[in-house]
C-alpha cells in the first residue's frame, strides 16, 4: 500500500475516532449533585383513587368527542383547586379523513428561576378501548397526585403539568406541545407518565434515550435514581462508554 492510501485510511479512522469520542466532550466533568435528605410525600393510594374516578367517569376519551372535552374540564378544575394556573391548547388533527380538534390541559406555576420542569400523561384513549386504566388514567393519576404534593411548597423551577391529547394517533398533542408551546425553550426537563405499573416492582430501567442535548440531565438522573434507591429497588441504567457509545451511535430507540 502506498503512502497515499495509507494517508486516506489513518484520515478515516481519524474521522471515526472523533465520532465516536466527541459525545464525552463537555460531559466528562459534569457535576455531581448532592440532595438533602427528603420524606416521600407522595400517596400512591390516592393516585390510584384518582386513576379509579377519571377512568369510571370519563371511560370513552376518543379524541374530538364530547365526552374527551368533559374530562379535559375535570383535569382543568382539579388542577386549579390545587392553585395553579390553568389553560388549554388546540390543535387540529386528520383522523380517519375527518378533521377533529384536540385539547391539552396545561398548569403551571413560576418557580424561582426560568428554567421549567415539565410532567405530561396523556389523558385520551383509543377507540376500541374501554376506560384505559393502564394506558393512561394510571399517568393520569399520578400527575394529579405530583401536582397536588408539589402545590404545598416553593418550586426552584417552574412546574408544568400537562395531560396531552391525541396519543393514540401519533402523539400529536405532545407534538403540538413541543412545536408550538410558548415557553418551550425554558423546559429543562419533561417526565413522560405513560402505563405506570400498579404491582410491585422489581427494579427501575434509567433508559437515559435521547441525542446530544436530549439526553437525560445529570441532576434528573440523579433524582430518579435516588428516588429509586429510597424504596430500595434495583436501578439499571447505562453508564461509561455504553453512553457515550449510544450517544456517538445517534439511535433512539423508541418510536
Amino acid at each position: 500500500m502506498d503512502r497515499k492510501k495509507w494517508f486516506i485510511l489513518a484520515l478515516i479512522l481519524l474521522v471515526i475516532l472523533i465520532w465516536l469520542v466527541s459525545p464525552t466532550i463537555g460531559n466528562v466533568n459534569e457535576p455531581f449533585w448532592i440532595f438533602p435528605h427528603f420524606s416521600l410525600l407522595f400517596d400512591s393510594d390516592k393516585a390510584l383513587q384518582i386513576t379509579q374516578e377519571f377512568v369510571t367517569r370519563f371511560p370513552r376519551r376518543v379524541l374530538g368527542t364530547f365526552e374527551s372535552r368533559q374530562s379535559a374540564e375535570f383535569l382543568m378544575e382539579r388542577l386549579e383547586s390545587l392553585g395553579y394556573k390553568t389553560g388549554d391548547s388546540q390543535f387540529d388533527a386528520l383522523i380517519a379523513g375527518h378533521r377533529e380538534v384536540g385539547r391539552n390541559v396545561l398548569a403551571s406555576r413560576p418557580g424561582q428561576v426560568p428554567e421549567t420542569l415539565a410532567v405530561i400523561a396523556h389523558y385520551d384513549t383509543a377507540p376500541s378501548t374501554i376506560q384505559g386504566a393502564a394506558d393512561d388514567g394510571s399517568g393520569i393519576g399520578v400527575l394529579l397526585e405530583l401536582a397536588r404534593v408539589l402545590s404545598e411548597s416553593a418550586p426552584h423551577r417552574g412546574l408544568l403539568f400537562v395531560a396531552s391529547d391525541g396519543e393514540g394517533w401519533g402523539m400529536l398533542g405532545a407534538l403540538d406541545l413541543a412545536r408550538h408551546y410558548p415557553g418551550r425553550r425554558n423546559i429543562a426537563a419533561v417526565v413522560s407518565l405513560d402505563s405506570v405499573c400498579a404491582g410491585s416492582l422489581g427494579k427501575i430501567a434509567l433508559d437515559l434515550v435521547g441525542q446530544f442535548g436530549g439526553y437525560t440531565p445529570p441532576w434528573l438522573r440523579q433524582i430518579s435514581r435516588r428516588a429509586a434507591e429510597g424504596e430500595e429497588l434495583l436501578v439499571v441504567s447505562p453508564f461509561g462508554f455504553e453512553e457515550y457509545l449510544e450517544r456517538s451511535l445517534l439511535l433512539s430507540w423508541t418510536g
